[in-house]
């Protein structure tokens, strides 16, 4: 086991601060792309971590072979990593001055170690509170919790560690924020979880099963905080049977995560101050009088409940209280149930009807215990839309409905949607989001470019670049965010894309109508835009005597391509 200080060490702590620089330059890069089309667009946004590294020209650029395989932004992590550790071999061989970015780099990295393993001062600063519109009907916001940087640092690194100690005692069955480092039977991947329940359906040769979902209410925002220092407590005692010894200020470091939020205190708080700033009701969704009395009697309101979510020691509170959960449910009959659960969603399925409903029975009176609610199971009688509008659903035959009355041909878990005879499909929720996101994109596109209006007509003087042009780019940008940089006679996996996040449908079982969607809004999206940019055409110098067509990609830059390499 390594130390707690290995995982701040010099070395680690620079990962995280190229990380940090990258996720700015990725952001800087959407800026750019708009900028290079319209002048009138939106300010740089400050960058703090450009200080601590050299500008962009002066990153060294990885071979190809360097490049193979990688995403862009790991490609530009390992760039600038590179280039941090050319420069210091140079300095450390005399054969040049240790440059300003890379004194003001190591100050920053020796902050942080003071910080998290020696002063002996456990304090997080109250992250900013920045809401997110979730519900656009009823005006609810979703918080979100922004640390300083260096403080998400030391929480990222916290994590990482008791993650690594925790790990090995966490069940099987728990797939979500599982340690990289720890050698597993089975693949904790979304899409290897998937492939779990298809193994199980091929073990009982695709005969009717019985399924049984459940979704927590308000999961991050109603952890006790109690409960989520005495399950740490339990966790510690576990692995000193196993001679692990947690290091304290692990623990000191988890505790101050604890302190420095609550949503029951702190975020109503802002909730708030942020409708007196902004001059409107922001609301953050919360559990509802009855429900919350239900957990808490009146007297005990003062206790501090949530976590930040999505934060990294969050993300581990997760798996340490439901570790609970999953051992009420494994302790009765597990011979023939398969039980997965991805962080606060769960599924349950069973040849045997009846020892469906005991797990999930087991299941939520250990919610209960964990002072967690969960969405009432509904008893599914008919598959019909309304089957995709529960949250939670009491065993249902998963099964033919054309040969079993009453039966559900499709089963949905972490983004996919498996049909009862092993076929594939994704989740229609993913897909709309992905159209959005293209109809997103040309959207700030077109209003970049119509940015100012004289009279009765559009000023397109800030305009960079011709309509075609403009045109070309965002159709690269659309095919790169969806199916990446394919090339034509090179077989493999897309690179990080849309795409790649769903590569079990490559296996051949699979439904590719909802893919064939996205590839016709990408088209209508192009069309859109090349409709709204016409008169641009009529105002600027940059007209093409060529024939006014717009250039189609093909399918090897297509959706339903990339899941046919």
């Amino acid at each position: 086991m390594m130390s707690f200080e290995s995982y701040f060490s010099r070395k680690e702590i620079i990962k995280c601060l190229v990380s940090a620089r990258i996720s700015e330059s990725k952001k800087e890069e959407e800026i750019h792309f708009l900028r290079n089309i319209s002048s009138e667009h939106e300010k740089m946004p400050e960058l703090k971590m450009a200080d601590f590294f050299p500008s962009r020209r002066a990153w060294v650029r990885p071979s190809a072979k360097e490049r193979k395989g990688k995403s862009s932004s790991k490609i530009y992590e390992y760039s600038l990593l590179k280039t941090v550790f050319i420069c210091l071999e140079k300095v450390n061989k005399g054969l040049i001055i240790a440059p300003e970015w890379l004194i003001k780099l190591f100050n920053k990295v020796e902050e942080i170690q003071k910080k998290s393993c020696i002063n002996n001062v456990y304090f997080l600063k109250k992250p900013v509170i920045f809401p997110v519109l979730k519900d656009e009907v009823n005006q609810t916001y979703r918080p979100i919790a922004l640390y300083d940087y260096v403080d998400k640092i030391i929480i990222s690194r916290v994590a990482k560690y008791l993650t690594d100690v925790f790990d090995s005692d966490l069940h099987n069955c728990a797939v979500a924020f599982r340690s990289s480092k720890k050698k597993t039977v089975v693949d904790n991947t979304h899409h290897g979880t998937v492939s779990r329940i298809i193994q199980y359906q091929k073990e009982y040769g695709y005969k009717k099963l019985w399924a049984a979902e459940c979704d927590i209410k308000k999961f991050f925002d109603c952890v006790n905080h109690n409960l989520a220092i005495e399950v740490l407590n339990e966790a510690i005692a576990r692995a000193s049977l196993n001679s692990i010894k947690v290091d304290e200020r692990a623990i000191n470091w988890y505790k101050a995560y604890l302190d420095s939020y609550s949503f029951n205190k702190y975020v109503k708080e802002q909730e708030i101050e942020l409708s007196k700033r902004r001059r409107k009701k922001i609301s953050f969704e919360w559990l509802g009088e009855n429900e919350f009395y239900k957990l808490y009697p009146k007297e005990d309101v003062s206790i501090c409940i949530g976590v930040p979510q999505g934060g990294a020691i969050s993300c581990l509170i997760a798996n340490l209280i439901m570790h609970n959960v999953d051992t009420s449910v494994l302790d009765g009959e597990r011979d023939d149930m398969l039980y997965l659960r991805y962080c606060d969603d769960m599924i349950i399925v069973h040849s045997d009807q009846s020892s469906c409903q005991k797990a999930l029975d087991r299941y939520y009176f250990a919610l209960q215990k964990s002072k967690l609610i969960a969405h009432d199971p509904v008893n599914i009688s008919a598959y019909n839309k309304d089957f995709w509008k529960q949250k939670s659903k009491a065993p249902y035959r998963w099964a033919n409905p054309l040969l079993e009355a009453g039966s559900v041909p499709w089963l949905s878990f972490v983004g996919y949607q498996l049909r009862y005879d092993g076929y594939i499909r994704i989740r229609s929720k993913s897909v709309k989001s992905e159209m959005m996101k293209q109809i997103a994109v040309v959207d700030s596109v077109i209003k970049s470019v119509k940015f100012k209006k004289k009279k009765l007509a559009f000023d397109y003087s800030h305009v960079k670049i011709s309509r075609r042009q403009i045109v070309y780019r965002v159709t690269n940008k659309l095919i790169s965010m969806s199916v990446g940089r394919p090339q034509i006679g090179v077989k493999g996996e897309p690179q990080m894309c849309w795409s790649s996040g769903f590569k079990l449908l490559s296996n051949g079982n699979s439904f590719y109508n909802s893919i064939k969607r996205l590839d016709k809004n990408r088209e209508k999206q192009i069309i859109r835009l090349n409709k709204a940019l016409i008169s641009l055409d009529v105002v600027t110098l940059h007209n093409n005597i060529k024939k006014d067509k717009i250039k189609y990609f093909g399918k090897p830059f297509s959706y339903i391509k990339s899941f046919n390499r």
